[in-house]
């Protein structure tokens, strides 16, 4: 699998851990789904966090810097085109219905999904524990890429959608990555 395949699939899988993250105290509130470096990942109770913070200070102090800048940049965008906010709000609420819906279906399939990304999860912390410098130039390349996206996408938007969709007929008819 290539680099661009790989980065495709991990965005994805990114949205996808992001729509199946139930927040018992509602959207953007404490509870199952907010990583320690804020956006997708395991969410952590507030005696995880608590220890976290304790056990590292600078990278909780990190975390809470990152989570307060996606804030601001968010309510500015939604204070710019609060039309445009609505309907990113709506799209958020109908993937999560979706994948709601999927798992109300099929809880095993389901089950089955978020151990697997939970072990990727592991498995990249593992890497990134054994090379830490590795990793953040990894990290640095991606968010390149994800960068580069967004100005193809801010310029031509049509052109962008198209290509989610054929990413998206892909990613449905692709079988599960091999197993390492």
């Amino acid at each position: 699998m290539n680099f661009s395949k790989l980065l495709v699939a991990s965005i994805l899988s990114l949205g996808v851990c992001a729509a199946m993250a139930q927040t018992p105290a509602g959207p953007g509130g404490p509870g199952p789904g907010a990583g320690p470096g804020g956006g997708p990942g395991q969410r952590m109770s507030p005696e995880e966090r608590q220890k976290f913070c304790q056990a590292s200070p600078e990278k909780c102090a990190q975390a809470r810097e990152n989570m307060e800048k996606r804030r601001e940049e968010w309510k500015k965008k939604c204070d710019a085109d609060p039309k445009a906010c609505e309907e990113k709000k709506a799209q958020m609420k109908e993937r999560h219905e979706e994948w709601k819906k999927k798992c109300d279906a099929d809880p095993k399939a389901c089950e089955e999904k978020k151990a697997q990304m939970q072990q990727r999860h592991e498995e990249w912390k593992k890497k990134c524990d054994a090379d830490p410098k590795a990793c953040e130039e990894k990290k640095a390349q991606m968010q390149q890429r994800r960068e580069e996206w967004k100005k193809k996408c801010d310029a031509d938007p049509k052109a962008c959608e198209e290509k989610k969709a054929q990413m998206q007929q892909r990613r449905q008819g692709m079988p599960p990555p091999p197993a390492k």
